[in-house]
């Protein structure tokens, strides 16, 4: 199978902090690292490859302002499959707590929560993956029927998180940039917790 990569969020150095429709966008600049793909060709001006309405950062933990690209990152790991390690190489989440342990949207556009136990997960337009599909709730589709419920790939069903008294969800896709997961019962780990992840979405 192939891996793909989670790159749509991508904003050249520019981390993402609560932004709002109304919010303008900052010019974008250039990643240094990817500029001379882009002069080549080999990839369009990073105006095209964000999403409509992006997650802009305006403020930061400690009030040291965005991070600078480069720099040496030393590791100690206990295997070559340290899966642990994944969110160093690509933090990517649909909802992200901030330096205040508040919960953002990050890749969503916004969630509504209903009696604790029924979530609409809205994602940014304008997401890609590294090979130019967009990001959608097929990509949902595809690890829930595909993945997760493959009892070749997950032989103990789906993880913990997304049970409550021992049954899965309901999962309905409402729209190509909308999906709905349903309990009987309050799913209080469902957010938050390693469920929402997007790193194995989009294998094929």
């Amino acid at each position: 199978m192939q891996r793909r990569t989670f790159i749509g969020g991508i904003l050249s150095g520019l981390l993402y902090e609560s932004a709002f429709a109304a919010d303008p966008v900052p010019a974008m600049q250039e990643t240094p690292l990817l500029a001379d793909k882009v002069k080549s060709g080999a990839l369009p001006p990073v105006a095209q490859r964000i999403p409509g309405q992006p997650r802009i950062v305006r403020r930061f933990a400690g009030d040291d302002g965005p991070g600078r690209q480069g720099g040496q990152l030393d590791m100690l790991i206990s295997s070559t499959r340290e899966t642990a390690l994944m969110t160093v190489y690509s933090y990517t989440r649909l909802i992200v707590y901030d330096d205040r342990f508040k919960l953002h949207p990050d890749i969503l556009e916004s969630y509504d929560v209903s009696e604790g136990r029924i979530f609409t997960l809205r994602l940014r337009a304008g997401h890609k993956w590294s090979d130019g599909h967009p990001f959608t709730t097929a990509d949902f589709r595809f690890f829930w029927e595909d993945v997760v419920n493959n009892r070749e790939l997950s032989p103990s069903g789906p993880p913990v998180e997304l049970l409550v008294d021992d049954q899965p969800p309901t999962v309905e896709i409402v729209d190509e940039r909308t999906i709905r997961y349903g309990w009987q019962r309050p799913n209080p780990y469902f957010l938050g917790s390693s469920g929402n992840r997007v790193d194995d979405l989009g294998r094929s």
